[in-house]
């Protein structure tokens, strides 16, 4: 998969290739877009947020564009790419002010 094929705010039900060579469904919510990965948040499971390279991305299975009042709030410092740089994933909590927090 390339850069273009993802937008940010946006929900996608993906297949990914995990470092083990298996294929597993991934449900994910991306915050930012950078030339060689992306910042998604994992919804479906564990909540973490992490690095995924387009090229771990197998298949877009759906995808779903979330509307303003929807769409979560994330500290800009963990969104950049130095921070990124060292790390695979981080746990953090987002909100979104539809759901009032």
């Amino acid at each position: 998969m390339l850069k273009e094929d993802f937008e940010e705010n946006t929900r996608y039900a993906l297949t990914v290739r995990r470092k083990s060579g298996k294929l597993q469904p991934a449900n994910v919510y991306v915050y930012r877009r950078f030339d060689e990965f992306m910042i998604v948040r994992n919804t479906q499971n564990s909540g973490l947020l992490e690095k995924l390279c387009y090229g771990d991305v197998e298949k877009i299975v759906r995808s779903t564009a979330v509307p303003p009042a929807k769409q979560f709030a994330m500290p800009e410092a963990l969104l950049q790419a130095k921070f990124w740089a060292e790390r695979e994933f981080v746990e953090a909590y987002s909100s979104s002010p539809s759901v009032g927090k």
